[in-house]
């Protein structure tokens, strides 16, 4: 009877562990599922958050746009470190609505990029292009000068060829400037794998091991609650723990983003859009080792940044451009549409006849 009763015990503890285990199971795979499908926007990517600022997830959304993968979620009234952070009803930074077709006599210029030109801890009429938009207009009155801004934190070139087919051409720019970043040949920021296991409880359990056992990561899960790749091709260490990132290690639908080649292949791309559809494009900051090249292609290039102190940076540890920066950004823009190049010139002179 001692033993019936010791075994009944033993039986009863095994099958409460079991249940709560399938129970435990049941619920990840329902967690991981959401992870990997966000209910009704299909996607295989999904914003996660940066890791030094965890509120900018807050501001991204999946984008139903192929090629582009995320973008800022429209009509959005807050803040972002420290600084207000706005969106327009389609996305773009700013509160201000723009028509489909420019006004007449008005000079429309679309600027794509990521956190350089966006507002990272400025305020938004402190960016390069809202600057840029107030000196241009003082310089070409009567006529106006618009400056739409499409910048996307965590955007590589690849994501910005997107933009400029899908979103930017409906807006009929006379201009487009395109940002670079030295991780624009890479993934971009906020992606993140799609997580797939035998036993989702068994992947949470080992997850948790690894939290325990290695306090560096400061608690942060790279299986559970960041996993992505957030790559730089200074910075990033690739899955395999090499630097740069390589073509091979990334997922395969996404390699066309990767490397040097390809990266040059969108430029290319880049270059074929311009004279197909007769819209200048000026690539601001480009790697001086391509700028022939790309101005063999009928491409315009600036260095902007070439002289860039730490005293026009938010700080040491973030080198996003403080409003010094941005100013001396919007300066050496203007110098070059007003003085050095004859694009801007010839618009205007077209919309004034």
């Amino acid at each position: 009877m001692k033993l019936r009763n010791v075994l009944k015990k033993i039986l009863l503890v095994v099958l409460g562990f079991s249940m709560a285990f399938l129970g435990l199971e049941l619920s990840l795979r329902y967690y991981f599922y959401r992870w990997n499908h966000n209910l009704s926007v299909p996607f295989l990517l999904f914003a996660a958050s940066y890791p030094e600022h965890d509120s900018l997830r807050n501001f991204i959304q999946p984008s139903r746009s192929a090629g582009i993968l995320f973008e800022l979620k429209p009509n959005i009234r807050s803040t972002f470190l420290g600084k207000p952070f706005v969106t327009n009803s389609q996305g773009m930074s700013g509160t201000r609505e723009y028509d489909r077709v420019p006004p007449p006599d008005t000079i429309r210029i679309a600027g794509v990029g990521d956190s350089l030109m966006f507002n990272w801890g400025v305020e938004p009429h402190e960016t390069c292009l809202s600057v840029l938009e107030e000196k241009l207009k003082s310089s070409f009155a009567p006529l106006d000068v618009e400056i739409l801004n499409f910048a996307v934190p965590g955007y590589n070139t690849a994501i910005e060829y997107e933009v400029i087919r899908q979103k930017v051409l409906s807006y009929h720019p006379h201009l487009i400037i395109l940002g670079y970043c030295g991780n624009d040949m890479d993934l971009p920021n906020y992606i993140r794998k799609n997580v797939s296991a035998k036993s989702y409880a068994i992947f949470a359990m080992n997850a948790a091991v690894e939290i325990i056992a290695s306090p560096s990561r400061g608690g942060s899960a790279p299986h559970l609650a960041s996993q992505y790749w957030a790559m730089s091709n200074i910075f990033a260490t690739s899955p395999n723990g090499r630097t740069p990132y390589l073509v091979e290690e990334a997922p395969p639908e996404y390699r066309h983003m990767v490397g040097k080649e390809n990266y040059l292949a969108t430029m290319q791309n880049l270059a074929d859009f311009s004279a197909a559809s007769g819209i200048p494009i000026i690539v601001q900051d480009p790697n001086p080792e391509f700028v022939p090249l790309f101005q063999s292609w009928g491409l315009e290039t600036i260095p902007v940044y070439d002289v860039l102190h730490t005293a026009m940076t938010l700080s040491e540890e973030d080198r996003h451009y403080n409003p010094e920066g941005h100013r001396f950004c919007a300066e050496r823009l203007f110098e070059y549409l007003t003085v050095e190049s004859p694009t801007l010139r010839g618009v205007a002179d077209t919309l004034s006849r």
